[in-house]
């Protein structure tokens, strides 16, 4: 059984990139921070919001840091991809 407590916190994972996109997209940076910070920071979008942010608090050492998780994060995804890809063609 669920509790409320890890429900709403689950919810707010699921809500969360689609809030930030949205407040992105209105030019809405108070509610950009107030989504983002529900999106892990293991996920892509995390950190790239996360670097968004740093660049417009004028935090670059954070930014960086942020862009380079975001790359590598990125990158597995992507490698994960296409190594399904592949099998799925030549299997």
């Amino acid at each position: 059984m669920v509790n409320g407590r890890e429900l709403k916190k689950y919810l707010q994972q699921k809500i969360a990139p689609m809030a930030t996109r949205a407040a992105w997209s209105l030019g809405d940076m108070s509610d950009l921070e107030k989504y983002y910070i529900h999106i892990p920071d293991t996920k892509f979008e995390g950190a790239y919001y996360r670097a968004v942010d740093a660049i417009r608090n004028d935090n670059f050492r954070q930014a960086q840091d942020s862009i380079d998780l975001a790359r590598e994060l990125l990158d597995i995804e992507l490698t994960t991809l296409a190594n399904e890809s592949y099998n799925r063609a030549y299997s």
